[in-house]
């Protein structure tokens, strides 16, 4: 999305959690690890963006402690608890704020995926949502579909990464930069 975005002149800013991704020419990556650095991170990026893609996983819940290096076992067989607590919600907190700026949301959803894809639409404040089945992550080739408020969903094209992302850009693109 991001080397789509930028063939069609957009001035791009990728925040990035670790990967082994290559750079991509002309365009601004922002590393990051934790959902707490990626809200951060995208709330600078978004400040003046026309298009906000919301194409990260990050996790929902951290450990409430963090630890430096590895927990060694005692060899006592004892079962070790860890305390969870939820991470800020990145897309919902920016889109609370959106003022113009069109968002793109992503879902990966299984059982009732069109309900809970339209529902984190609304509840997310989206424009657009791309909705994934699970064969999709990674390579690809799943099934997706691309969610609107004013049209029913529209197949897209999964089978190679380049062609999705020009497929979703295309049904977004008119609408973030109208004629």
């Amino acid at each position: 999305l991001a080397r789509e975005a930028r063939r069609r002149g957009a001035q791009v800013t990728l925040v990035l959690g670790p990967s082994s991704l290559p750079p991509l020419a002309g365009v601004t990556t922002i590393d990051i690890v934790s959902t707490r650095d990626l809200l951060h991170a995208t709330r600078r990026a978004a400040r003046g963006a026309d298009l906000v893609i919301f194409a990260a996983a990050p996790a929902d819940w951290r450990p409430t402690m963090r630890v430096r290096g590895k927990i060694k076992k005692d060899g006592s067989g004892r079962t070790r608890t860890i305390e969870l607590v939820e991470n800020p919600d990145v897309a919902a907190i920016l889109g609370r704020g959106k003022g113009g700026r069109f968002h793109l949301g992503f879902a990966l959803e299984v059982a009732h995926a069109f309900g809970h894809a339209r529902e984190k639409l609304v509840r997310k404040r989206f424009d657009a949502l791309v909705l994934n089945g699970p064969a999709n992550v990674g390579r690809g080739g799943g099934k997706a579909w691309m969610l609107l408020p004013d049209m029913k969903p529209v197949a897209l094209p999964t089978g190679d990464k380049t062609i999705t992302a020009r497929a979703i850009l295309d049904l977004v693109w008119d609408r973030v930069h109208p004629l």
